[in-house]
């Protein structure tokens, strides 16, 4: 069993997107194991509500298999891991995929980021943060990831949104807008 969907908010910008995320999955007991197994947080961006084209790690069939995570400024994958034991590809494989799950670098938690990484303003974005456990050896249980859902309504168009998934659209401020201030008591302010 995955950990529990984190909630998730975000703040559109010029030319990014402000993440944030709350601590929910952290405290997740997996039944299966009998254990809190939560590793980390992976994020995906996508210009698709079903996130296809993110789904580009094949397995050893050639089939699409795992969701390619969104890469920061500087080209390193936007997952954040609890520093422990379990980093790395895991040490089981998918049943019959021939392939191991990445469960990151022991990078330490975030609950806030900032995607400025080639977002382009009036674009519409869907973003997932999608919590993961690191599985377990014993049981040849792999690790896995909390679903990231978002429901078209082919009638109305309609988005509906899981609690860990976005739909946004970064934009430039409004001309003329001024950043507001504050003035101490007894300061004059000189325009």
């Amino acid at each position: 069993k995955p950990p529990e969907k984190p909630n998730v908010s975000a703040v559109p910008g010029d030319e990014k997107v402000t993440l944030y995320w709350d601590d929910v999955a952290e405290s997740s007991y997996d039944p299966i194991t009998e254990t809190y197994d939560f590793e980390g947080y992976v994020l995906y961006r996508s210009t698709d509500p079903s996130f296809l084209d993110q789904q580009t790690i094949t397995d050893a069939n050639g089939s699409k298999f795992l969701f390619e995570p969104l890469k920061t400024i500087d080209g390193a994958s936007a997952r954040f891991d609890l520093v422990n034991d379990y980093f790395g590809l895991s040490e089981i494989e998918f049943s019959g995929r021939g392939i191991k799950y990445n469960m990151g670098d022991n990078t330490g938690l975030r609950h806030v980021f900032i995607d400025s990484n080639n977002v382009v303003n009036g674009q519409k974005y869907y973003y997932a943060v999608v919590s993961y456990d690191h599985g377990d050896v014993e049981l040849k249980v792999p690790p896995a990831e909390c679903s990231k859902t978002i429901t078209v309504n082919p009638e109305t168009n309609e988005i509906i949104l899981d609690v860990n998934t976005i739909a946004i659209v970064p934009e430039a401020p409004a001309a003329g807008y001024v950043v507001s201030t504050i003035l101490e008591p007894g300061v004059k302010q000189i325009q």
